[in-house]
């Protein structure tokens, strides 16, 4: 109820700096202005008749006061456009505080509930201590790779740096990544479409293994029957990634927010997932300044296209 109520409370705040607070002082902003307008007209027409110097002294104050009014106006659009933006960032850092609390709450529940009942039937005699010491340090790995995988999504990833990049075959790299997917994933065929010849890139081994990997393994979990197909091309300004599927395909509403962290759509709830592997990817393409794109329908699979401007250092001749 409480977050409801923040939620509420935040939508009305957006709604107030983004219409109630503009329209009403431009409202009277304008009414002002109007009035001064005729007022001067009345003034000009006096100052025609009689041409007193304190008439013409009244004439340039009220002159002077409208340049003010319009410089008022001026500088309250420059700050009301600041509250704007203000506003949302502040709305940005409440997403973000939303999305801690789901993770330090939801998340880590879970896996501290299996720990203590490994940790319990160990004490107890019914688990071997060898077993039950490899049981807490899976779920123990997979915590913290899904605290790590938070961490450079939040931080755009920003602990790599381009002096850590370096020169390997991404054809190779996919195919190993491919071949550990398909072990576990026999009730789909898994059909590979590389480039002939040496695939060279340089680039991050593990940041473009996380976008391979997430977006195979995406289209093998919500794809029950059919073929998922891994293509991989070198492009005049990098590489091309494309993985397609013959699975569920996802609605407009969904893909409007699966690059979202956290976020799972209600028909994906019956297979495991943390609801960041599409935020993984999307942050990793941005690191490379590449681009994204999706097409997909309910029923109809999915087909992701990733470009990456990836330098392709090509064999020498020499040493061919």
């Amino acid at each position: 109820m409480a977050f409801s109520r923040t939620r509420f409370g935040r939508r009305l705040f957006r709604a107030a700096v983004c219409w109630t607070l503009p329209v009403v002082c431009t409202l009277v902003a304008v009414g002002y202005l109007s009035a001064m307008d005729a007022a001067l007209a009345e003034v000009r027409k006096v100052a025609r008749a009689d041409g007193r110097p304190a008439v013409r002294r009244v004439l340039a104050e009220m002159q002077t006061l409208q340049v003010y009014a319009w410089g008022a106006l001026g500088l309250f659009s420059a700050a009301y456009l600041a509250v704007l933006l203000l506003a949302r960032r502040l709305a940005s850092l409440a997403d973000e505080l939303e999305h801690l609390t789901a993770f330090a709450l939801h998340d880590a529940r879970a896996p501290l509930v299996r720990i203590t009942e490994d940790a319990k039937a160990v004490a107890e005699g019914r688990l071997a201590p060898r077993a039950g010491a490899r049981a807490i340090l899976e779920i123990g790995e997979a915590r913290l790779k899904l605290i790590e995988d938070y961490t450079n999504i939040a931080r755009d990833f920003a602990g790599f740096a381009a002096a850590d990049a370096e020169e390997f075959c991404l054809a190779e790299l996919a195919g190993c990544i491919a071949d550990y997917i398909a072990r576990t994933a026999r009730h789909v065929r898994l059909v590979r479409d590389f480039p002939a010849g040496d695939l060279r890139v340089r680039a991050h081994r593990r940041l473009v293994g996380e976008i391979v990997g997430n977006l195979l393994d995406n289209a093998v979990k919500y794809t029950d029957t059919g073929q998922v197909r891994l293509a991989l091309a070198r492009e005049r300004r990098g590489v091309r990634l494309v993985v397609a599927d013959t699975g569920r395909g996802m609605g407009r509403d969904v893909q409007a927010r699966m690059y979202e962290r956290f976020y799972r759509a209600d028909a994906a709830r019956d297979r495991p997932g943390s609801g960041l592997g599409l935020a993984t990817v999307r942050a990793a393409v941005r690191f490379y300044r590449g681009t994204i794109a999706c097409d997909s329908a309910p029923g109809r699979g999915t087909v992701f296209t990733v470009r990456l401007p990836l330098k392709c250092p090509r064999p020498s001749p020499l040493l061919i």
